[in-house]
């Protein structure tokens, strides 16, 4: 299901999903439930099945994933305010992650069963903590102002470190270089500086893509790297 969603077979993924709802449905699994409906609900909201997806996603108790799925259903419906509230709603709770993976499943939030898992760093919510800073600092931007934003997303692109470990930079140059473009100004970054690092992130993570089919769909089925892509080819980057 994970593997469609990031190719951007989203109709895909939703079968996966269910099909997995449907297997632990036999067994005694605590929260992989709340898990799997997270997942679907964001399958149908990718997939342009929006208020599919908010109902979905409210089936379940909310925690950090589910309000975050929500803010970007709230997003995509230009909510702005909503999708802020539940992003900062999803930051607000404190979740523990075991500091060493073993054997057992835990089923804390679908980010941290795959990037959690194959990351190296000391803290498995690592990656999903910094896309919910970023997607929050989005969103400022559309509540607050762009330069609330860009103040934003500039502290947390400065400090992060182990880029090559998250899987999403790509898409936080991006929405960055989006602010910046919009704003005219260049006192912090340069728009097409940090537009080409967007590109060349996702082009160095398409570049270990094996199969050719498999790296073209992630490329553009993808919601979010088809849109890099093709500013980045409007730019004349590509």
């Amino acid at each position: 299901g994970r593997i469609s969603f990031d190719l951007g077979l989203y109709e895909n993924a939703q079968n996966h999903f269910l099909k997995g709802l449907s297997l632990i449905s036999m067994y005694t699994i605590k929260n992989a439930r709340k898990v799997f409906i997270a997942w679907l609900g964001r399958t149908y909201i990718y997939s342009g099945k929006i208020n599919e997806g908010l109902k979905t996603l409210n089936m379940v108790k909310a925690d950090r994933e589910i309000y975050f799925f929500l803010s970007e259903a709230y997003f995509f419906l230009k909510q702005y305010r909503k999708a802020l509230t539940c992003s900062e709603k999803s930051l607000a709770i404190d979740v523990v992650y075991p500091r060493v993976p073993d054997e057992k499943i835990e089923w804390i939030d679908g980010f941290s069963l795959i990037e959690g898992k194959y990351s190296r760093l000391s803290n498995r919510g690592a990656v999903f903590l910094r896309l919910l800073k970023v997607f929050r600092a989005y969103l400022i931007s559309h509540c607050l102002g762009l330069k609330e934003g860009i103040t934003e997303f500039y502290a947390i692109l400065r400090t992060g470190k182990d880029n090559k470990l998250d899987p999403y930079y790509s898409l936080y140059y991006f929405l960055y270089s989006q602010l910046l473009q919009k704003s005219g100004e260049d006192e912090t970054d340069d728009y097409l500086t940090i537009l080409n690092k967007a590109l060349k992130q996702l082009q160095e993570r398409a570049s270990r893509i094996e199969v050719p089919s498999d790296r073209t769909k992630y490329l553009f089925n993808n919601f979010w790297n088809n849109h890099i892509f093709n500013e980045a080819k409007k730019k004349n980057l590509v």
